[in-house]
């Protein structure tokens, strides 16, 4: 039960991490993208 939960934590940390990626990049480009 302990794994499962730990599992979940660690799917929502990495999903988390890969949308507030695609937000940082996303904004680095439209940045550069107006100098």
């Amino acid at each position: 039960m302990v794994m499962e939960r730990r599992v979940k934590v660690c799917e929502i940390a990495s999903a988390v991490g890969i949308l507030s990626w695609n937000l940082i990049s996303f904004h680095f480009a439209t940045t550069t993208a107006e100098v």
